[in-house]
């Protein structure tokens, strides 16, 4: 294994914990907007909107990183025949 290998595949816990909590942030702020709509309080529905997006937008960002080197897909989106993926 190389140097490179190793950075690339390194330890992510604390992005990991990161993508945890905006994830649980994204579930009940989402839930709480919904109910706070429905019984007419849109000052708080709002502010929890507003948290659903940003914790929203903190996910996606983990998730592109955590995830951008996982699969091993060709530049044209394709993924590489079996015979490479065994060579590798």
């Amino acid at each position: 294994m190389t140097r490179e290998e190793v950075v690339l595949h390194g330890d992510h816990m604390g992005l990991a914990t990161l993508g945890w909590i905006s994830g649980c942030a994204v579930i009940w702020s989402s839930l709480f907007c919904i109910g706070n709509f429905l019984y007419g309080r849109l000052n708080f529905a709002l502010l929890l909107l507003v948290i659903f997006i940003g914790s929203g937008l903190l996910l996606l960002y983990v998730v592109r990183n955590l995830w951008s080197g996982g699969s091993q897909t060709s530049p044209a989106g394709k993924s590489p025949p079996v015979s490479e993926s065994v060579a590798k």
